[in-house]
């Protein structure tokens, strides 16, 4: 199997799936977006972790006082630049830095968000400020599960515990004082580029995880 790592990441420059047509219908309440919302303000200092080209952070991030997003591929911040040009009222900064050897000083955000990224728990508890909030989505290992059954691979097909699980122990053990763990079903209905009435029924597992300094 080919290995699609930082090579293939850089390349591509771009992380934006918009073009796909397809519905969502969740089977949770749980919002990653609706979240940052409820704990941040207008003098809010965030900390987005794996912005990718900036989509995402642009078009959902609530108004805050700034917002920093890291990614550590120099196409994917250049692309996240020409993003922002179609949002001017955005305060947002697009940095090329590493999630796991951030050079931050400590103490800085009140709230850091993660999405669909790797993370290390202890560097960002140290980057958060007392009572700050950090705020994780991810895909865990049931995802697509019908799919890695079939073929007997897949992402974290052979892993013997959940990505969310060892996430959730991870951000425990680097002192968080409250940490939630919160379950997201999602399935997704694919269209056929025929565009018939036909499609492909997708089940998808995600997790979110809350977690307070």
């Amino acid at each position: 199997m080919k290995d699609y790592g930082i090579e293939f990441y850089e390349n591509l420059g771009n992380w934006d799936f918009s073009q796909i047509k397809y519905q969502t219908v969740k089977k949770s309440e749980w919002d990653f977006y609706k979240k940052i919302e409820e704990n941040t303000n207008e003098s809010s200092l965030c900390l987005d972790l794996g912005t990718g080209g900036g989509e995402k952070v642009l078009k959902y991030y609530p108004k805050v006082g700034m917002v920093i997003a890291t990614d550590l591929s120099n196409s994917m911040i250049l692309t996240a630049n020409e993003n922002k040009k179609n949002y001017p009222e955005k305060n947002v900064k697009f940095v090329k830095m590493n999630n796991l050897e951030m050079t931050f000083p400590n103490g800085l955000f009140d709230l850091v968000s993660a999405r669909h990224t790797m993370i290390d728990a202890k560097q960002v508890y140290d980057l958060l400020k007392d009572g700050g909030l950090l705020i994780i989505e991810g895909v865990d290992q049931k995802d697509c599960w019908d799919l890695k059954e079939l073929f007997g691979r897949g992402q974290a097909y052979h892993d013997e515990n959940p990505l969310s699980e060892k996430e959730y122990q991870d951000i425990k053990l680097a002192g968080f004082s409250s940490v939630e763990k919160i379950e997201l079903d999602l399935f997704d209905e694919y269209v056929r580029r025929n565009k018939t009435e036909k499609g492909i029924l997708l089940r998808r597992v995600s997790y979110g995880i809350v977690a307070r300094k």
